[in-house]
């Protein structure tokens, strides 16, 4: 019984047996119950998008990688960064900002930011990118 599971509920008849095997379980065990993070589909579209923006985009003359970019765009969405000193005190880092921890729909705001950012500030996307992933 201490096996990690997880299950996708798509029914009334899912939840149903979900309840009759949760209640075997004794005390003391942890039910958490979450929306699905993002999909595989969204995190392929995501990078080449980022791709597009290290390539073509800048904010104020200065240009970003990919993964700045990321981090620009999560700010621009209201999630919040932690910066942590180096070992020796000498700089700062971001700490703990993970897409693969957003909701299908917290995923999907991002991607519309990057597509509507890239429309403002003339960024090309390439074809496969503007219809997303085969």
């Amino acid at each position: 019984m201490a096996t990690l599971r997880s299950s996708l509920i798509t029914s009334r008849a899912e939840l149903e047996t979900a309840f009759r095997e949760i209640a075997q379980y004794p005390y003391g065990y942890m039910l958490i119950a979450r929306e699905p993070t993002r999909t595989d589909e969204q995190n392929r579209l995501m990078w080449p998008l980022l791709k597009e923006f290290e390539r073509q985009g800048d904010i104020q003359g200065r240009t970003f990688r990919d993964f700045q970019w990321k981090s620009i765009a999560m700010e621009a969405l209201g999630h919040e960064q932690e910066f942590l000193p180096s070992m020796d005190g000498s700089r700062w880092f971001p700490a703990g900002l993970r897409t693969s921890k957003l909701s299908k729909q917290e995923f999907s705001d991002l991607i519309e930011l990057l597509y509507a950012e890239a429309a403002k500030r003339g960024i090309v996307l390439k074809r496969e990118v503007e219809n997303g992933p085969a």
